[in-house]
């Protein structure tokens, strides 16, 4: 089953696979440590979040994640993940004290390799 949390107005979304157990897995987890509910969570395949990725091919939208802004900025990938972090109470703290540092830089693609390759070797991810 899919996490979904409708963004609040002005709040961004966070889009994931929700037919990938590892994606929805993370979701959960995101959904968890966003105790202040300041970020939409939608799969990609839901309604709702069709809109927000306009123009763009299914391929594109199956490739990762994305994190949509309020003002339709879209960001993928590991950048999905750093901007999803960001906003998470704890973590969003340490974000703040080290900004974007090569170390929290180099954590943040150790994290989103795992997570991609495990989506891979599930075979959640679309063919390249």
């Amino acid at each position: 089953m899919s996490t979904r949390r409708r963004p609040a107005s002005g709040s961004p979304t966070l889009l994931y696979d929700g037919d990938c157990g590892v994606c929805t897995v993370f979701a959960r987890l995101i959904a968890m440590a966003d105790f202040r509910h300041q970020l939409g969570i939608l799969p990609f395949q839901d309604r709702g979040a069709r809109h927000l990725l306009e123009g763009w091919t299914q391929a594109q939208i199956e490739r990762s994640a994305h994190f949509v802004t309020p003002d339709g900025r879209v960001h993928s990938g590991q950048k999905a993940l750093h901007r999803t972090l960001s906003l998470l109470p704890v973590i969003g703290l340490a974000h703040l004290r080290l900004g974007s540092s090569s170390l929290v830089t180099r954590l943040e693609g150790a994290l989103y390799n795992v997570g991609k390759a495990l989506r891979n070797q599930m075979k959640c991810a679309p063919p390249a």
